[in-house]
């Protein structure tokens, strides 16, 4: 007897295209509602690594706890951890071009 193998969910868009700046949506290029296909992680290029999963995860157990200004967030991941992936402690400049690369990763 043959068993169907396995398909780990898929985490992240495989149809994801980059952006194109030089094109505007218009009645011939948005999709009909009924048609249109709902994709799991519509914006996401690829699936998150262990150290972009544990970060998002103290982010948001950061944002619970009521932290919002970058130096508090910064002070709190430094507690918590985890730690920068190239080491060290978290600083305001290490976070911010954290989340920036994350960003600009987005429209890949």
């Amino acid at each position: 007897m043959r068993y169907a193998q396995e398909v780990p969910p898929v985490t992240y868009n495989l149809f994801l295209k980059p952006i194109d700046p030089t094109t505007k949506g218009g009645e011939l290029t948005i999709e009909h509602p009924a048609t249109a296909t709902n994709v799991v992680w519509q914006t996401r290029p690829a699936p998150l690594t262990d150290e972009e999963n544990a970060l998002a995860d103290s982010l948001m157990a950061i944002f619970v706890k009521g932290a919002w200004e970058l130096s508090d967030v910064v002070a709190a991941l430094n507690e918590m951890g985890p730690p920068p992936v190239a080491g060290g402690a978290w600083t305001e400049k290490s976070l911010a071009a954290t989340l920036a690369r994350f960003d600009l990763e987005e429209g890949r």
